[in-house]
């Protein structure tokens, strides 16, 4: 058709200019990245005749960049597990995404697994290896070595407590008998609950 849209300034390329009626037309821009930020005049003619009688200038702003902005940590629930269990916490905080990753400086913490809630909360399992103590962690932009990071979480691993012994029943056995004692006691390691309080053992005497 010819005709294009002229900018003041520069750094503002015009293409794809499609005439849908005698009101309106559209055009696609590509604003370099060095161009000057600030109001530009736009008007419309045709190819090489960008004065065209009876126009009006109108205004179009260019604006600067929005700085990509790491996430934020302000809170980490729990903040602490034992050895050798999976930990099971929120995060909290802010510029959460999608893409969001979180990243412990222990190498023999593997983050197991990673949910996103929302902007502001995400969710993380991590699996308890390593050392007794304090470790970090932070939630970067992506998972590249080159995303943005928050500042460093600590979270705490610690012993799991010992197991006591309270009780023993029945307490004596005979002689070449095979005997079931009742062990009473506290912390007993056991796959239907963290914490048993006894357990059933067949002795043979």
């Amino acid at each position: 058709s010819g005709n294009t849209l002229y900018f003041s300034g520069s750094g503002i390329t015009v293409s794809n200019v499609q005439v849908i009626s005698s009101t309106q037309m559209n055009a696609t821009l590509t604003i370099a990245s060095n161009a000057a930020a600030g109001a530009r005049s736009v008007i419309a003619g045709t190819a090489n005749n960008p004065v065209t009688s009876g126009a009006t200038p109108l205004t179009f702003t260019v604006t600067s960049s929005t700085p990509a902005t790491a996430p934020t940590v302000t809170g980490m629930s729990p903040a602490a597990g034992m050895l050798g269990i999976a930990l099971v916490a929120t995060l909290t905080g802010t510029g959460f995404t999608r893409d969001s990753a979180v990243m412990v400086a222990d190498q023999t913490i593997p983050v197991l697994q990673t949910s996103y809630v929302s902007a502001t909360q995400m969710s993380v399992v991590l699996g308890l290896g390593g050392t007794v103590g304090a470790h970090i962690l932070v939630v970067a932009s992506g998972a590249s070595s080159t995303a943005l990071k928050s500042a460093p979480v600590t979270f705490n691993i610690t012993m799991p407590p010992v197991p006591t012994t309270s009780a023993i029943a029945p307490a004596s056995g005979a002689l070449g008998s095979t005997t079931t004692v009742t062990v009473q006691g506290a912390r007993f390691p056991a796959l239907a609950s963290p914490w048993a309080t006894c357990c059933r053992l067949g002795l043979r005497l």
